[in-house]
C-alpha cells in the first residue's frame, strides 16, 4: 500500500510560535519512522522525488530476479533478515540485518515485475 502525506504550512506570523518548516517536519518523519514496524509491517519513508544517493552506499544494495510477480517487500525483507540472522546472528539492539527492500511494481497492476532490490547494514555480505 502507498500512502501520501501532505503537510501544510502553518503561517508563524498567525500563531506567534515560530512553527517548523514543512521541509523540517518532513525530514524529522523520515528519520523518526522510515523502517520502523507497524502490524508486522516495515514502514518505508521517502521524500517525494528525493534521492537518497547521499545515504544509500550501493556497495550495499543487490539486485534480486526471478521474483513471483505476486511478492511482497515484506517477504524478500524477511527471507533476507532470516539468512543473515542465521549466519551472522543477531544485530544490536533497534536495527536490523536489510536496512530497506524495493520490489518494482506496475503503476497501474501493483504487480511486481520480477526483480527487486534489498539493501543491507553492512557493506560485505555473502554471495547466495
Amino acid at each position: 500500500m502507498t500512502a501520501y502525506v501532505k503537510f501544510a504550512y502553518l503561517d508563524p506570523s498567525r500563531d506567534g510560535k515560530g512553527a517548523p518548516s514543512p521541509i523540517e517536519v518532513a525530514e524529522s518523519v523520515v528519520k523518526t519512522c522510515d523502517n520502523t514496524t507497524f502490524m508486522e509491517r516495515t514502514i518505508r519513508v521517502d521524500h517525494v522525488g528525493e534521492k537518497r544517493s547521499a545515504e544509500t552506499d550501493p556497495k550495499r544494495s543487490i539486485f534480486v530476479g526471478s521474483l513471483d510477480f505476486a511478492a511482497k517487500d515484506e517477504d524478500l525483507r524477511v527471507f533476507f533478515e532470516s539468512l543473515l540472522t542465521t549466519e551472522r546472528g543477531p544485530v544490536e539492539e533497534d536495527k536490523t540485518w536489510v536496512t530497506q527492500v524495493r520490489i518494482i511494481r506496475d503503476a497501474n497492476t501493483q504487480l511486481g515485475k520480477g526483480f527487486g532490490y534489498v539493501e543491507f547494514l553492512v557493506r560485505s555480505f555473502p554471495s547466495y
